[in-house]
């Protein structure tokens, strides 16, 4: 053995001390990389269908274009749609969007007899999206509302709320306005829809 001196001391602890993170190097050679960020692709296509109920403003009596004063009759409404968005064009989403609203209700009486009509139209005609935040959404869109007796113009707009439920699937949750110029008088028809938007 041979005695350590003093002035040997403090140069051998400084050498431990330097070979510990070589050490731990040696029993480690490998470190696990940090995680890279997952480039977020936004999706292609936006498939979303959705229903509601809400409350239709109109002249009924107008709209019957009837001379007798109407029996009974209720506004409220019911609609479903359908859209998908294919396009982009800049921050917009272009889609086509296809539909069914029930309107109203009103019964007149003919020849002694009463007689219910139901003001309904399936609608078809393309659509914009623009985004508001991360989660909210407008559209607005023109449409041929096709009743029974024929087509009618007329344009919707919507706002959104879309609460996520998976990687690729929302539920929207809207406010939606539909204005049908028909010749007898306008119409115009608010609710609240709820839905489900997928992703692809």
């Amino acid at each position: 053995m041979h005695p350590w001196t003093k002035s040997t001391i403090p140069a051998a602890v400084l050498f431990a001390l330097a070979a510990l993170p070589a050490a731990a190097g040696a029993q480690s050679p490998t470190r696990a990389a940090a995680p890279k960020a997952v480039p977020v692709v936004e999706a292609k296509y936006v498939l979303e269908i959705e229903g509601g109920v809400g409350y239709t403003s109109v002249d009924a009596q107008k709209w019957s274009e009837t001379i007798s004063e109407l029996d009974d009759w209720n506004t409220t409404a019911y609609l479903g749609s359908a859209r998908l968005f294919f396009a982009r064009l800049g921050s917009l989403r272009i889609g086509a969007e296809a539909g069914y609203s029930h309107f109203f209700w009103y019964t007149t009486s003919a020849a002694g007899y009463a007689i219910t009509y139901r003001p309904h139209a399936t609608r078809v005609g393309p659509v914009i999206r623009t985004a508001l935040t991360p989660r909210i959404a407008a559209d607005i869109g023109v449409a041929a509302y096709l009743f029974p007796d024929g087509a009618v113009a007329g344009a919707n707009a919507s706002v959104g709320y879309f609460i996520p439920a998976g990687r690729q699937l929302s539920v929207p949750v809207k406010l939606r306005a539909d204005v049908v110029f028909a010749a007898a008088t306008t119409l115009a028809s608010i609710g609240a829809t709820v839905g489900l938007s997928y992703r692809f």
